[in-house]
Parts: C-alpha cells; sequence; structure tokens
C-alpha cells in the first residue's frame, strides 16, 4: 500500500464513513504515513491517494496532546465552539508555501472515533484546536475559508 500527499489540489466533500474493522489497513498505513512526515502536525485522509486513488474517508490525523506523536480521528464532529474566533496564519500541505489566513475558535468540543472504536468526547483548546478545525475543514470541502495571503 502506497499513501502519498496530494499538494495543490481542492478536495471533494466526502460522504463515505469509515467502518474501523474493515478498514483497519488503511488506517494503520496512514497512521505510519503521518509518523513519518516531517513538519507535520495534522493531516486530512482526502489530501491523500492510496495506491493511485484519492482516500475519501472521514479521518485525519493530528498531533497528540503532549506533541510527540499523531494519533487518528476518525468520523470527527464539532460539536461545539465557544468564545470569539481568532485571524490566524496557517500553512498547508495542500498549498505548500503559501501563509493562508483563516479564523478559528481556540475552544472547541468535539466527538470522534479512535483506532480503537470507541467513541471519544474531548474539550481541544489552543494549538489542538486550531488542527482540529483545520483538518475538519479538509474533510467538509472548506478550503474555500483559507484565505490566501
Amino acid at each position: 500500500m502506497k499513501i502519498k500527499i496530494i499538494p495543490n489540489e481542492q478536495t471533494p466533500k466526502i460522504q463515505e464513513s469509515v467502518n474501523i474493522e474493515e478498514d483497519k489497513e488503511l488506517l494503520s498505513a496512514f497512521t505510519r504515513f503521518v509518523n513519518a512526515q516531517t513538519m507535520c502536525i495534522g493531516l486530512a485522509s482526502n489530501q491523500c491517494s492510496v495506491d493511485g486513488k484519492r482516500i475519501e474517508k472521514r479521518f485525519f490525523s493530528m498531533m497528540t496532546k503532549d506533541a510527540k506523536s499523531s494519533e487518528l480521528i476518525i468520523n470527527p464532529y464539532l460539536i461545539s465552539c465557544n468564545g470569539k474566533q481568532v485571524n490566524r496564519e496557517e500553512g498547508c500541505l495542500t498549498w505548500r508555501g503559501k501563509t493562508l489566513l483563516a479564523k478559528r475558535y481556540l475552544d472547541i468540543k468535539v466527538k470522534y472515533y479512535g483506532i480503537d472504536g470507541k467513541p471519544k468526547l474531548e474539550n481541544m483548546t489552543g494549538i489542538r484546536a486550531i488542527i482540529f478545525q483545520h483538518e475538519f475543514d479538509h474533510l467538509q470541502g472548506k478550503e474555500e475559508i483559507l484565505i490566501d495571503r
């Protein structure tokens, strides 16, 4: 299974759900791929291809709380956003070499499934909240909210 990043393409809206048991090989390969990338704190499945075909499943990888590795976020949902939005400059593997401006909440509540298949409910703050929103936007096909600078 060969995974690679698809740069400079708009990502489609993903409609397919993830069956953790059926997709275990893909999920494991994706996690290994992300952990091998340098300077990568998050990567959405639909930014990648497997054996030349775009992945169109609802998952992404993002930096863990201790910032030492990445974790898989499967079928994520953004439950609530708290406080006001802030403008943030962000980099993105889809648009390498560009700085993007995006409005982000610094305090969010999310639900997702882990690689163990168990549901997780989490309050995320700071950089983890920003990463979650950025990768979640990729899954939703919402790159238009990112403003090229």
